[in-house]
């Protein structure tokens, strides 16, 4: 099964680090946790997530798959699905 790579995020202001899909070049991000964060408002980090709610919704391959949507980014999803489908046969 192939593990998904979600991508941490943290306010330029400070505060938790939170995970999302997919973190854009510009424009807002939406988290895991369901917070957006505006563009400009926040960085890419390299740190381990610790916002409990979305360590516990990346445990939820249902909420993966609606914030792959949700950003967009749902082909990204189909491939990795394709790829699993033909690692089973």
């Amino acid at each position: 099964m192939h593990k998904i790579k979600l991508g941490s995020v943290r306010r330029k202001s400070g505060g938790r680090i939170h995970l999302t899909p997919r973190v854009p070049r510009s424009g807002p991000v939406a988290t895991l946790c369901g917070q957006t964060l505006g563009e400009g408002s926040y960085a890419a980090v390299d740190a381990e997530p610790d916002c409990a709610n979305c360590i516990r919704r990346s445990k939820d391959q249902a909420r993966i798959s609606g914030a792959f949507f949700a950003q967009e980014e749902g082909s990204e999803l189909l491939r990795l699905s394709l790829e699993q489908a033909r690692e089973r046969r």
